[in-house]
């Protein structure tokens, strides 16, 4: 009987691997003890294949799209970010009264337009800045510093600014 040419275990004939160590055992060799055919003392080490990383890169790259398209609509329904999103004409109500336009410029200050119906319209100069998540008004358009709670609606074009929970100003971008 043939021995296995890795523990020197008898394997029976026709048997392609060792019952004693799994060793592969080849057809026709000379299959003698391993002290006797130091060649057949080589060890086989099958090499288990490379793992292929393309599903982690996919699902990576999957997840970071999805963050930055979740982020894109979230600054598309809020109208933008920042103070720049408030820049720009508004025609303004307040409690539902048409009180004329607001303009705010990207350097803080802004125009209050209205037409009081005797001849030319009525503009004041104020300022407006977007400080701690509150909107406020300069000292021209309010006469006490308060900062309105704000909200945008409606694809960035309609800005509300309450104070407390009341509406004070519903305001629509003039485009």
């Amino acid at each position: 009987m043939p021995n296995c040419p890795k523990c020197g275990a008898e394997v029976k004939k026709g048997f392609k691997f060792c019952l004693a160590c799994g060793a592969p055992i080849q057809a026709g060799a000379n299959q003698a003890s391993p002290a006797a055919n130091p060649a057949s003392q080589q060890m086989y080490t099958p090499v288990p294949p490379k793992k292929s990383n393309t599903k982690l890169i996919f699902g990576l790259i999957a997840i970071i799209a999805i963050v930055v398209i979740v982020i894109a609509i979230a600054l598309v329904l809020m109208g933008g970010s920042g103070a720049s999103q408030f820049e720009g004409t508004w025609d303004v109500q307040s409690m539902g009264i048409d009180t004329g336009q607001w303009t705010f410029y990207g350097n803080g200050t802004m125009t209050y337009t209205y037409d009081f119906g005797y001849g030319e319209p009525s503009v004041t100069w104020s300022t407006w800045r977007v400080e701690n998540n509150k909107f406020y008004l300069g000292p021209e358009m309010d006469f006490i510093e308060m900062g309105y709670n704000y909200e945008f609606s409606n694809g960035g074009n309609t800005l509300i600014l309450k104070y407390s929970s009341i509406t004070a100003y519903t305001l629509t971008r003039v485009q």
